[in-house]
């Protein structure tokens, strides 16, 4: 699934004033940061954005930062400032209008996510009607079609017909997979 990140911000913050209108206006906005430390350079940035976009004199260090991703979010929703958000992790707020897309360039991420289940358990009858929806929920996003109420997962998975085992069995323990760039090979 293709993701970018945007700069959003709430209605009212980009009608102004300031005014929104141009990537150099964020010079007069409060940036909005996420910190991902587990990703280092990969992680997208308000530096990589402005590059993108060709800007050179807005001063990418300023603003506040935030360890979780949500909390940027809900300080962008509440007017305080301007987040570079995820299309896909903000599709909820922006198809319900808290948020909005001020300046139309996006800066692709190479980014992947991946389906991962203990060995043996990709072909249980609950594990592929989750992946089933997943990957539907993904396609839809990408086609532009998903649930323009409530975003990309918002919609209920469908039930699964097996019933679990009256027996509780002991889960098995995944490692940590990082999340980031695929190894090169």
């Amino acid at each position: 699934m293709a993701e970018s990140v945007f700069p959003l911000c709430s209605p009212g913050l980009r009608r102004g004033p300031p005014l929104l209108r141009h990537p150099r206006d964020l010079a007069r906005h409060t940036l909005l940061h996420i910190d991902m430390p587990f990703m280092l350079e990969a992680a997208p940035s308000w530096e990589m954005w402005l590059r993108a976009a060709g800007v050179t004199d807005v001063d990418w260090t300023r603003g506040p930062r935030f360890s979780v991703s949500s909390m940027a979010i809900e300080t962008a929703i509440a007017g305080q400032g301007v987040v570079l958000g995820s299309d896909v992790l903000c599709a909820a707020d922006l198809a319900a209008g808290r948020l909005v897309k001020p300046l139309d360039v996006g800066l692709a991420l190479d980014f992947g996510y991946w389906i991962v289940s203990p060995e043996g358990a990709a072909e249980r009858p609950k594990a592929v009607a989750f992946r089933d929806w997943l990957l539907a929920e993904a396609r839809a996003h990408e086609a532009g079609t998903g649930d323009s109420d409530s975003g990309m997962v918002a919609r209920r998975m469908p039930k699964s017909r097996h019933r679990p085992s009256p027996r509780r069995r002991r889960r098995p323990q995944l490692p940590a997979v990082p999340i980031g760039r695929p190894a090169k090979s």
